[in-house]
């Protein structure tokens, strides 16, 4: 075999794995929670911003998650957990990279919500009269 014909062959059998790794890359991070405890099974979505590609997966005990085989290009991750609220953020995956995330979610508050009827009647508190009581010096034990 010539020089030639071992480069080429080398090249052919190279190929592959260099057009892998540069249309692919992956995200991974870890969702925790405001004391930096891991939060287990929160809903991690990977989404296209200009595709419709997308993937969910859960984040594991230790928190964490990882979307391996994700094509170039820009995303939103969006963490979802019962008790906290939704979080967003954007990742760029370029050629063999693997931006690490950290999401720390915050405890959602408890929402309060009041409903006026329409009737058009104004909705007024009013506090009790106040009373005056009036005793000698001396007399009230």
């Amino acid at each position: 075999m010539t020089r030639f014909q071992l480069i080429l062959v080398f090249a052919f059998l190279l190929a592959p794995g260099m057009a892998y790794g540069s249309i692919f890359g992956s995200v991974r991070g870890v969702v925790h929670d405001p004391q930096h405890r891991p939060i287990r099974g929160a809903q991690v979505t990977l989404q296209a911003q200009n595709s419709a590609w997308t993937q969910t997966q859960e984040s594991s005990d230790r928190g964490a998650f990882e979307f391996t085989s994700v094509p170039l290009g820009n995303y939103t991750v969006t963490v979802l957990s019962i008790g906290f609220q939704q979080m967003q953020q954007g990742a760029i995956v370029q050629s063999d990279t693997s931006p690490v995330l950290h999401f720390e979610l915050t405890v959602a508050g408890a929402k309060e919500t009041v409903i006026v009827p329409e009737s058009g009647a104004a909705v007024v508190a009013q506090a009790p009269p106040a009373v005056a009581v009036t005793a000698p010096v001396g007399s009230v034990r």
